[in-house]
């Protein structure tokens, strides 16, 4: 009776192992050597990002504005969007960051022809910072402007979020200390970022930025 339990067991072990490595190979173009394997593969599995399809995710492709609120919104407010607002398919995690004051519409006009535009370095520091402040609560650190080479590039009000960003560990720079703010975001990166804004929330701010650096200079990624 016990061997038969145990073999039991060791079967359904082994099936949950198959299962996991399953999913786990969820996207084709995304192999576990790719440097953002884990952070796809981790918010694929909590459903804030999804693929394109065909078993695709683009890693490389460029995420727009409407979908990194849609990621961010699904992140950490999952509990307060609408499904029943559709229209524009991005609408009712708008309306969320919205309300939570993570976008302005001053600054992010809800117009398709915008919200279809590809989000900078800029915008993403600015979202990121505000829902590490106004939904996860972690205060404004100090931040070392020097660690920025390029940041008397950065238009003034953009410069208290890249700072914040830094300090915390949300975005760094490529390896030579450049921000690149004008540059736009990958879907890849996205995925590391938001991670990151989900660890923030958890764990006490700020991550070991050096870390983080080491690991893009490694990777040539700017995130």
């Amino acid at each position: 009776m016990k061997r038969s339990i145990f073999k039991l067991s060791v079967s359904i072990c082994i099936i949950s192992m198959f299962l996991v490595m399953i999913s786990s190979a969820a996207y084709t173009d995304v192999p576990a050597s790719h440097w953002a394997y884990a952070s796809i593969e981790a918010m694929t599995q909590k459903g804030v990002i999804k693929g394109v399809g065909d078993n695709l995710f683009k890693p490389e492709n460029a995420l727009t504005r409407a979908e990194f609120i849609t990621v961010v919104t699904r992140a950490i407010l999952s509990d307060q969007i609408d499904a029943v607002v559709k229209e524009p398919w991005y609408a009712a995690n708008y309306k969320v960051a919205l309300d939570a004051e993570l976008i302005r519409e001053d600054e992010t006009p809800n117009t398709v022809g915008f919200m279809s535009g590809n989000i900078t370095r800029y915008e993403m520091a600015r979202l990121l910072v505000r829902a590490d402040e106004n939904v996860n609560k972690n205060p404004a650190l100090t931040a070392d402007q020097s660690t920025i080479t390029d940041y008397m590039e950065i238009p003034i009000p953009y410069r208290y979020f890249v700072e914040q960003a830094y300090a915390k560990g949300l975005l760094t720079g490529d390896g030579f200390g450049r921000f690149c703010g004008s540059e736009n975001m990958t879907r890849a990166q996205a995925a590391v970022v938001v991670e990151r804004l989900l660890k923030s929330a958890e764990t006490e701010p700020p991550y070991d930025r050096d870390e983080f650096l080491a690991e893009y200079q490694r990777m040539a990624n700017l995130a």
